[in-house]
């Protein structure tokens, strides 16, 4: 849940709305260049799981909250899901629960 709100949350949030924030190019790119090593991090960590632990838990539930966003930066071409099939797949599985679909 640290990892999720020290690293995974400021680099989706300054990658996605950096530009609007009026946030520098300089620091829009090292916030890119760091979801990379996050969601490359993410893939690692899901081979052969479907959450980020054992079960559904509070971990994954701290970065779902960031998957709107994540979901805009795939959709505008800055970052490429197809790139981590384990974040995607997992991403699916997670938005597809009764809760999450309530929570939106």
């Amino acid at each position: 849940m640290a990892s999720a709100d020290d690293n995974f949350f400021p680099t989706v949030f300054v990658a996605s709305i950096g530009r609007e924030r009026g946030f520098s190019e300089e620091r829009i790119a090292e916030a890119s260049e760091k979801l990379e090593v996050s969601l490359a991090a993410l893939e690692d960590r899901l081979k052969g799981r479907e959450y980020l632990v054992d079960g559904f838990s509070l971990a994954d539930i701290a970065y779902a909250g960031n998957f709107v966003r994540l979901r805009e930066l795939s959709e505008s071409g800055e970052v490429s899901l197809g790139d981590y099939p384990n974040v995607a797949a997992w991403m699916e599985r997670i938005e597809a629960r009764e809760s999450f679909k309530a929570a939106g």
